[in-house]
């Protein structure tokens, strides 16, 4: 068996999905993700579209770098965007639950 293909089955095996708070996808240290006005993509595309569209994307590109892992970069460098892809779409998953435990709070205290 290919060391790659070992690889492949080991990061498969052990993996363990992990939740931050901190923002996945900005990388202010790589300034080719940034447009003309200083904005990152992401958060340009944070502005445009709802964060369940966002959460497809997300889960759409983990399933794009599962599926070719191997095949175009390094599998290490596609297991890695596949763990960013996987924290941001649990990112707003969990910004999703905040915003709806804060509206559930404010229910509570104007009913009060």
């Amino acid at each position: 068996m290919s060391e790659q293909k070992k690889i492949k089955i080991r990061y498969y095996q052990d993996k363990k999905p992990t939740c931050s708070a901190v923002h996945p996808l900005l990388n202010p240290a790589s300034p080719h993700y940034q447009m003309c006005d200083g904005v990152e993509a992401i958060e340009r595309m944070e502005q445009m579209y709802t964060k369940q569209e966002l959460m497809i994307w997300a889960k759409c590109n983990v399933m794009k770098y599962r599926l070719r892992i191997g095949k175009k970069d390094d599998v290490i460098q596609e297991a890695k965007k596949i763990d960013t892809y996987e924290a941001y779409y649990k990112y707003l998953e969990s910004a999703i639950e905040s915003e709806k435990e804060s509206r559930s709070e404010d229910n509570r205290i104007n009913n009060s």
